[in-house]
């Protein structure tokens, strides 16, 4: 089966031991790992259809979206709670702007530099994902308030994207557990937020990330996420949680459950971690999500 055409996280309940006397193999296809596009494919402002679009045709397994609720329900393709960083309008809480306006917002580019691209609408990026037979992550970017939210996500996805080609993440476990109730088999990632990548990536606070700890991530974490979210489900690490966790790929394959990785601070470091880790134990992340060309990164990974 071509790998476009299966759930490359379904797939994958297990974490991958590569040996570095595979790596000539193994480089081709990533060492293993499945990679997703970051907000979409780079060259284009980070959440839009354009992003998206890019990234289905590419060679990334799919790619990684937030999405989060406006006034009157509709399901906004954005990341910040507020509008400023990359849209047209400033100071604006997403959740409060009904979806008439939210058709008028106009997206800035990664540079900062205002396009005359829209802001999509979650059911705008289906159709292409749908044809490219490639895999859409939604993380849903809000607070836990009821279940309206994951309902309407599951019900959007359902709509269009067969099973299989849709996956859920969130840093809020309950919106996992909502999604669970309406489907039995779908792959759920669970998003662990870490403070320290979070403040070295903000100017703002980086001279206060020394005071910060990452989350400990124990085999007890691990089974309880299992127990009570249910299987499928993986975890979505920083970099900086995973060096605060130097054995968590080994205890996460210990019960089945894939990992995936990101970093807020650029693929560079990302990789570099990745291929110490491969170095050092042998062991790689299910996936990792990346900011970059697939390629480049797994070179780096490869070293």
């Amino acid at each position: 089966m071509p790998a476009s055409s299966r759930s490359p996280l379904l797939r994958s309940l297990s974490l991958l031991c590569v040996s570095l006397s595979l790596l000539p193999t193994a480089q081709a296809a990533c060492l293993g790992m499945e990679l997703f596009a970051h907000r979409g494919a780079p060259g284009h402002p980070e959440n839009s259809r354009s992003a998206v679009e890019a990234a289905v045709r590419g060679s990334w397994e799919g790619a990684e979206i937030d999405v989060q609720t406006l006034a009157d329900g509709g399901l906004a393709v954005h990341h910040d709670a507020l509008t400023t960083r990359t849209t047209s309008i400033k100071g604006r809480a997403v959740r409060q702007l009904p979806s008439e306006a939210w058709r008028e917002v106009r997206l800035r580019n990664r540079d900062g530099k205002l396009t005359g691209e829209t802001a999509p609408f979650l059911r705008d990026l289906l159709p292409a994902v749908q044809r490219s037979g490639k895999v859409l992550n939604v993380e849903i970017k809000e607070e836990h308030r009821n279940c309206q939210t994951a309902e309407a996500v599951v019900g959007e996805l359902l709509g269009q994207l067969p099973s299989g080609q849709w996956t859920i993440s969130a840093t809020e476990f309950d919106h996992l557990k909502c999604v669970r109730k309406l489907d039995a088999q779908a792959y759920l990632g669970a998003v662990a937020t870490d403070k320290v990548s979070i403040a070295l990536s903000d100017k703002r606070t980086a001279s206060r990330a020394h005071l910060l700890k990452s989350p400990d991530i124990s085999p007890k974490v691990l089974g309880q996420l299992q127990r009570e979210v249910g299987k499928p489900v993986g975890l979505h690490v920083d970099i900086y949680s995973l060096r605060a966790n130097p054995n968590l790929f080994a205890d996460a394959a210990h019960i089945g459950m894939p990992v995936f990785t990101y970093s807020l601070r650029g693929d560079r470091e990302h990789a570099q971690d990745l291929r110490r880790l491969l170095r050092e134990r042998g062991l790689l992340p299910t996936g990792a999500i990346i900011d970059g060309d697939p390629a480049s990164f797994c070179a780096q990974v490869a070293g």
